[in-house]
């Protein structure tokens, strides 16, 4: 795998998560796209041409596999958040709907074998 490759996943897992409605919660999606499309535009990370983040560790192939390693670990962080972010949506959306909702509570605690998640009984709320 290349370092372009390596950015490009990285980036299209996070446009995907802008489509989770738990991930765009006070813009964390977007802000995490913003944030790694600083990164990469400051390296070159997803350029081809000369000077290129791949081209300047071509010398130095243990730093080139490092980038390479974590970038990779950071894709499937990306993916983690985004599967995470679909399971806190139906869980809660599970939980509201067999919920009593005329009771005064602000959250809900669902717990799930590996989770516990408040699940908000209002419009404003994030993971």
């Amino acid at each position: 795998m290349t370092i372009v490759g390596a950015t490009i996943a990285c980036r299209e897992g996070l446009e995907q998560c802008m489509t989770v409605e738990s991930l765009k919660r006070q813009s964390w999606a977007e802000n995490r796209l913003a944030d790694f499309n600083v990164w990469d535009s400051g390296l070159g990370a997803s350029s081809n041409r000369q000077g290129s983040l791949e081209d300047r560790l071509a010398l130095k192939p243990h730093v080139r596999t490092a980038v390479v390693n974590l970038l990779v670990l950071y894709k499937h962080s990306i993916d983690i958040c985004r599967d995470l972010g679909k399971v806190l949506a139906a869980t809660c959306a599970l939980a509201l709907n067999s919920a009593d909702l005329s009771q005064d509570y602000y959250t809900m605690r669902v717990r799930t074998p590996t989770l516990v998640v408040n699940c908000p009984t209002t419009q404003s709320w994030m993971i």
